[in-house]
């Protein structure tokens, strides 16, 4: 009995170190306390929700606070909506029928999964990858970390994400592990639609096209048309979610979109209405409706500031005023900047017969023309450019070739061009001639084909015009996707 006691008095001090173990490691690293910070927190204002926990489904009354933490989930019943803002800033809302978990990741960021159904999730504040909420379904994955409004799909055998704002590299995951087969851009007005038969499709022939155009069907569904209404209605929460929402949408505004560039001074604004509405003003100009097709539009709008301007909108329902939303769009009409050349200098004598012509431009140049040529190579952001001249291809004759380069912005404004001058002096042709006792036939049926650079367009004809050719339109042959 004597031994009982000390033994026991052991065994609790072990426990006990056990447990201050366990409670260091969960605070005291990155990933522990990460783990215990909800993801989202608000306030459930409409009935239809219900929280998923490990072991079991919790129906939340309407006026109860609820935490979402690592590894749990929300449920939507067939007639809700619902909105969540995300610890991080982010914006998200849930379509009905969906089921949608929660996870914290290693590095701190959030991570959703969605299970069915379809989410909307607006980026206002730009941030580090670390910060970001991303995406990872069985066939696509994102991260979305710049500001951007994104919509996502879920069915049984396929997943989609469109992009409304901003643009988004989307990874396209194989079949039986997490391997990235493709990673394609998306930008705004485009979508991505995955299934098995795309997997194999990529999985052939990466280089195929996957990104398309989005469709009229998807603009005109109600949840699409719901979340434009409710992203012209506030800039952010603040952490309080609106719920419940308002079913009713009486007015929807097609264009500009929220934060669109435009090149001009006035622009038209567009948009569609449900009955009862009697009339639509946008700043003071009130637009003209069509009842055949229920939209109202506004010609011209003069956007009066370079920079930012707002835009009004009310509409008149049932004899009452209301606020329809104002849309932020930026006047761009500013010229941009003349570009640079950095080698050859203008007006440098050569004497071989391929050069790259190189320069920069401003890092919000959006593409880069020579003469009638488009650069294919040149990407915004970069800040510098490349072209290939070339006897062989035609875009540089003997003699002087004069050369014009344009910077354009993102809504098409024209630098004024810099003009550069090559004098070719044709030295290195002269020293390939080579005296031939007797004429020789030439047999071309062998004989080996030149490949073209990407920004070096070739020419058809033996003019020495330094006019550089303009890209072929002609398309290539291959495997397609099949149609859905």
């Amino acid at each position: 009995m004597a031994y009982v006691l000390p033994l026991a008095i052991s065994a609790a001090l072990v426990i006990l170190v056990l447990l201050l173990i366990n409670v260091f490691v969960q605070f005291s690293t990155p990933f522990g306390a990460g783990k215990t910070v909800p993801i989202a927190s608000f306030q459930v204002a409409t009935e239809g929700v219900s929280l998923i926990l490990k072991d079991s489904v919790s129906p939340l009354r309407e006026g109860y606070q609820v935490s979402i933490n690592h590894g749990e989930g929300i449920r939507t019943n067939a007639d809700t909506r619902l909105h969540i803002p995300l610890a991080n800033g982010d914006i998200l809302r849930m379509a009905e029928s969906s089921q949608l978990f929660f996870q914290r990741k290693d590095d701190g960021g959030i991570q959703l999964n969605l299970e069915k159904g379809s989410f909307w999730i607006v980026v206002e504040k730009e941030k580090n990858r670390k910060e970001a909420t991303s995406m990872k379904g069985r066939f696509i994955s994102m991260d979305v970390f710049r500001n951007a409004t994104v919509g996502v799909e879920k069915t049984d055998s396929a997943e989609t994400i469109y992009v409304i704002d901003g643009a988004l590299q989307v990874n396209m995951l194989a079949k039986d592990n997490d391997n990235v087969l493709k990673t394609a851009l998306i930008r705004s007005g485009q979508e991505l639609y995955v299934d098995e038969s795309v997997q194999d499709f990529i999985a052939k022939d990466p280089n195929i096209g996957v990104v398309s155009e989005m469709t009229t069907a998807r603009k005109d569904t109600s949840w699409y048309v719901w979340n434009q209404v409710e992203d012209r209605k506030v800039d952010t929460y603040e952490g309080e979610a609106p719920n419940p929402v308002e079913k009713n949408v009486f007015i929807t505004i097609d264009s500009p979109r929220q934060h669109e560039k435009i090149g001009e001074a006035y622009t038209e604004v567009t948009g569609s209405y449900q009955e009862g509405v009697e009339g639509v003003v946008v700043s003071g100009i009130v637009a003209s409706l069509d009842e055949e097709t229920m939209t109202w539009k506004v010609p011209r709008v003069r956007l009066l500031e370079q920079g930012k301007n707002t835009l009004s909108i009310t509409y008149t329902y049932q004899g009452e005023t209301k606020k329809g939303g104002d849309i932020e769009v930026t006047r761009q009409t500013n010229t941009p900047e003349t570009p640079m050349v950095s080698s050859p200098k203008n007006g440098a004598t050569i004497s071989t017969g391929t050069v790259t012509l190189r320069g920069t431009v401003d890092n919000d140049i959006a593409r880069v023309k020579v003469n009638d040529y488009v650069l294919q190579k040149y990407q915004q952001g970069e800040g510098e450019w490349a072209y290939y001249l070339s006897y062989v291809y035609g875009n540089m004759k003997v003699g002087q070739n004069v050369y014009k380069v344009y910077a354009y912005d993102e809504v098409g404004n024209s630098s004024e061009p810099l003009e550069v001058t090559i004098t070719y002096d044709g030295a290195d042709i002269s020293e390939k001639k080579t005296e031939v006792a007797a004429p020789t036939k030439v047999d071309n049926s062998n004989s080996s084909k030149v490949t073209v650079p990407k920004d070096s367009p070739a020419t058809s004809s033996a003019s020495n015009s330094n006019t550089a050719v303009k890209e072929s339109t002609s398309t290539a042959t291959g495997s397609t996707l099949p149609t859905r």
